[in-house]
């Protein structure tokens, strides 16, 4: 899970519980994703309306990886 707050566009801030360090100099969401996406991670649910960690957080995504079914 990952949570945005906006600066300057909205930034991720937190992954899974844990905030980011700098997280004001990430890329914006939809570069995020696309970095995301090249690790091999799909979006897989969205979220908003309340704060989760920090003050403004309102946004969560949930994102899943591909299982590698041989």
């Amino acid at each position: 899970m990952i949570s945005f707050q906006e600066y300057k566009g909205w930034r991720p801030r937190y992954r899974n519980g844990e905030k980011i360090a700098n997280w004001e100099d990430q890329p914006l969401l939809h570069d995020y994703l696309n970095q995301l996406g090249a690790e091999g991670w799909e979006l897989a649910g969205a979220s908003a309306g309340r704060a989760l960690y920090g003050s403004r957080d309102e946004y969560q995504l949930f994102c899943k990886r591909a299982s590698s079914a041989a």
